[in-house]
């Protein structure tokens, strides 16, 4: 929710940018629902096409980014990934500004090269009648640690939440981290701060962090873990934009809700 001028203030904003980008699409823009915010632009190339399909929150766009959908059969899911991942990078650039503009040309810059690809892909893809028989190797499924969730703090409309798990490998890092981006709360975070350390089978401690975006947060997060002296865990925080900026305060919170979260669970209890 946001309070009642910046409420009208984005209504406002909303109506011009609605207004214009009628006028650009024309016959490919379609008003859903205007009453809910809801609207589709049908973008369309010689070789694809994808409809965006838009739900306007009211604290867009100071506080937040349209709701949005991208609808195309024929593309496969990393490549929707991949374009999510353009999109928010667009937000990230213009926080506070309107992006549905900037949204579909961007869709519709990439389609022929999305398209081809998706194409080739599936052709080659198809055995021919001289290919023999392929072998396939088992695959065995990466069953995920417990992961546990720390309690969330606001601070200005920014949210940081931590989630923890304990760990023995590289490979379950990446389990993890794929497992938490099942959630899409979790993986439409602005940022997903993240830090690990554990012991291999040599007694060597293999440790690294990722700052996903949020400059220096990694490797402080990293450095709590070392001066806690905690191992065979990882650390995630996610964090989600309130549209204000925090400063230093920023790394604070990640480090106190990580903090929390390890203490919580039992991580420092045996450990420190």
């Amino acid at each position: 929710m946001c309070d009642s001028p910046t409420c009208d203030q984005n209504e406002e904003k909303q109506q011009d940018e609605i207004a214009a980008i009628s006028s650009i699409y024309g016959e490919d823009f379609e008003e859903e629902n205007p009453e809910d915010g809801t609207y589709i632009i049908h973008l369309r190339t010689p070789t694809a096409s994808v409809d965006l399909k838009l739900t306007l929150p009211k604290s867009y766009p100071t506080d937040s980014p349209p709701v949005y959908e991208i609808h195309a059969a024929w593309m496969n899911r990393s490549t929707k990934q991949e374009l999510h991942d353009a999109l928010q990078g667009i937000y990230l650039e213009n926080i506070g500004e309107p992006v549905i503009f900037l949204w579909a040309e961007k869709i519709r810059d990439v389609l022929p090269t999305i398209s081809a690809a998706v194409t080739e892909d599936t052709v080659s893809s198809v055995p021919t009648e001289q290919e023999k028989p392929r072998v396939v190797e088992p695959q065995f499924p990466r069953e995920c640690p417990q992961i546990y969730h720390g309690e969330p703090v606001v601070d200005r409309k920014s949210v940081f939440q931590a989630h923890i798990s304990e760990i023995k490998s590289s490979s379950q890092v990446q389990v993890v981290r794929d497992t938490l981006m099942q959630n899409k709360k979790i993986a439409n975070a602005t940022h997903n701060i993240l830090a690990y350390r554990f012991a291999n089978d040599k007694g060597i401690v293999v440790q690294d962090c990722d700052d996903d975006g949020e400059t220096a947060a990694g490797s402080r997060l990293l450095h709590l873990l070392n001066i806690l002296h905690v191992t065979d865990v990882i650390v995630v925080v996610s964090r989600w934009y309130g549209g204000i900026h925090l400063g230093p305060d920023r790394f604070k919170h990640i480090n106190n809700v990580a903090r929390a979260a390890l203490k919580d669970h039992g991580f420092l209890q045996s450990k420190n």
